[in-house]
């Protein structure tokens, strides 16, 4: 069926999107998606932001 297998990275960039079911595809794509649903469109990083006690801008 596939003639071509897809690189590591190509995987890894369809399991990202996947898990976190946002688009794939091109920067305008992305956009456009954006502007119709108006929600963010791509990926995010895994793990929350740290909180502002964790970066010492309050004292415990």
């Amino acid at each position: 069926m596939l003639r071509e297998t897809l690189s590591d990275d190509d995987i890894a960039a369809i399991r990202n999107y996947l898990q976190q079911q946002r688009a794939l595809g091109r920067d305008n794509f992305r956009a456009m998606v954006e502007a119709k649903t108006q929600r963010f469109a791509g990926i995010r990083p895994a793990h929350r932001p740290p909180c502002k006690w964790c970066q010492g801008q309050f004292r415990c």
